[in-house]
């Protein structure tokens, strides 16, 4: 693999010929198979088909089963691996939210209210906060061994002295932003830090998730995270 820093500037199609074999100069290549923000799109395309269903019977429905629709059918798309696609760009992260919004006017037949009042009023979260709380499940279960073997080194306790309890992790550094700043590793680090001390200390993944309720989430001015927690989207 051949990586150019001014793929920006690179507006014709280059080749290398290595003995019978020809590459192409590509601006974005697949990883683990899929290419994130084309992956995510395709998410909420589907979501988007799926909340014309919900829009159709809304109607005809009690609000409870709306509500348990939104919740089975329409927000799981973006419940299933969301730690993965979770650095995709901040305007498909928007979209994301935007959804989830439509999903809960059709619920509530309520077309005025803001994001946060119909989100206070079904009890749900917003899809950046249960995906800041997925990664946090996942790096609890990396420091307790208890997760995939394949993560169980990327977090790590540090080694305060000044500090009684030894909770707070490891923090990479890092050379760039999109392979840095942007990553699993370096973000979750930056959630973990930012969790209520009941979390960090508890001894199991069950007191763990109970901690983790009170967790408000993170949301800073970065371009990753400007979307994070808007007042009444």
């Amino acid at each position: 693999m051949v990586l150019s820093p001014f793929q920006k500037e690179l507006k014709d199609q280059y080749t290398l010929d290595i003995g019978p074999t020809v590459l192409i100069s590509v601006t974005q290549a697949p990883l683990l198979g899929i290419l994130f923000d084309a992956h995510v799109l395709g998410l909420c395309k589907k979501a988007s088909f799926q909340l014309l269903t919900l829009k159709r019977l809304a109607n005809y429905l009690d609000v409870h089963i709306k509500l348990t629709i939104l919740q089975s059918f329409i927000r799981s798309n973006f419940t299933y691996g969301c730690h993965v696609w979770y650095f995709c760009s901040p305007t498909l992260r928007e979209k994301v939210e935007r959804i989830q919004y439509r999903g809960l006017r059709y619920v509530y037949c309520d077309y005025d209210s803001s994001h946060t009042a119909l989100l206070e009023r079904s009890g749900l979260q917003s899809i950046d906060l249960l995906i800041q709380k997925t990664i946090l499940v996942e790096i609890f279960k990396c420091l307790h061994k208890i997760g995939a073997k394949y993560l169980a080194n990327l977090f790590s306790f540090g080694s305060n002295s000044t500090r009684s309890n030894n909770v707070d992790l490891v923090v990479p550094r890092v050379k760039s932003t999109t392979y840095g700043l942007h990553s699993l590793r370096y973000h979750g680090t930056y959630l973990w830090s930012h969790m209520p001390i009941a979390a960090k200390t508890a001894n199991s993944l069950e007191n763990f998730k109970m901690a983790l309720q009170d967790f408000k989430g993170v949301s800073c001015k970065c371009n990753l995270c400007r979307f994070s927690s808007q007042p009444g989207m």
